[in-house]
């Protein structure tokens, strides 16, 4: 491993994410310091404002477990598919341009999803034309319904959150046998890390959160395949939910679960 080591021009600014791509990982769980074990595959697909987590067989998700009282399969695969904002409608973009000072703090966010890398960012993505939802899928049993929106914590990552976390640059580690450069933030709940190839650190090697109780600590990483991460490439199939995809969930994220 590298820990620790610093570059002679100084810290490195940390990466802006691409803004469309496809990321297979697996992922990991450990407790109060145990040696991390594999519990399943999976995908991050991101499509400017839109995007899907699909963790596979074995997962032990908490935003899946919250949707699981239905009667799916505990551990079954499980999609966490993101809708885009909601466009807004042709008069509202009118009083957006002739007040632009009471709608830019709304406007801003969807608007700076992300550029990515230009020469692979389809234009304007898919950015709008959603409901915001995050969506909770069961491929398995058909079960799906819309569970949280970003105003409950629920959104798609935006591609410059590790600038906007204000994350530091804090060395090099080797992930699989690659060297990778190191960002680390303190978010809301847990300790967060990202982990870019090493000249290419928008190139995920692993992301990886740290979370302190009183009774111990809990990490969980998703440590990606390298070779398989598709830049300015999403696989729309794990983003579209079933049509009829509208019920709300039975339990309320943050509330009862």
């Amino acid at each position: 491993a590298w820990c620790g080591a610093r570059r002679a021009a100084g810290a490195p600014p940390p990466p802006t994410l691409d803004s469309r791509f496809t990321a297979p990982f697996v992922e990991y769980f450990s407790a109060n310091g145990s040696a991390p074990r594999p519990s399943n595959l999976g995908v991050w697909v991101v499509d400017g404002a839109r995007g899907a987590y699909v963790h596979g067989e074995g997962q032990a998700n908490n935003f899946c477990a919250c949707a699981n009282r239905t009667g799916a399969a505990a551990g079954a695969e499980c999609r966490l598919v993101f809708s885009a904002p909601a466009a807004p409608a042709p008069d509202a973009a009118a009083r957006a341009l002739q007040q632009p000072r009471r709608t830019l703090a709304l406007a801003r966010p969807q608007a700076a999803a992300g550029e990515g890398r230009a020469a692979t960012a389809r234009e304007g993505g898919a950015g709008g034309g959603g409901d915001g939802w995050m969506r909770v899928y069961f491929p398995s049993d058909g079960f799906c319904c819309k569970l949280c929106n970003a105003s409950t914590g629920c959104g798609v990552l935006r591609n410059d959150w590790l600038a906007l976390a204000g994350a530091k640059y804090t060395g090099e580690s080797d992930v699989r046998g690659r060297r990778c450069e190191r960002w680390s933030a303190q978010g809301a709940v847990a300790l967060d890390e990202w982990l870019g190839v090493e000249g290419d650190p928008a190139v995920p090697c692993e992301y990886h959160e740290r979370f302190t109780f009183p009774g111990g600590t809990v990490d969980h990483s998703l440590v990606f395949d390298v070779e398989s991460y598709q830049p300015g490439v999403a696989a729309e199939d794990v983003m579209t939910p079933p049509r009829d995809c509208e019920r709300r969930c039975p339990l309320i994220f943050g509330d009862t679960c």
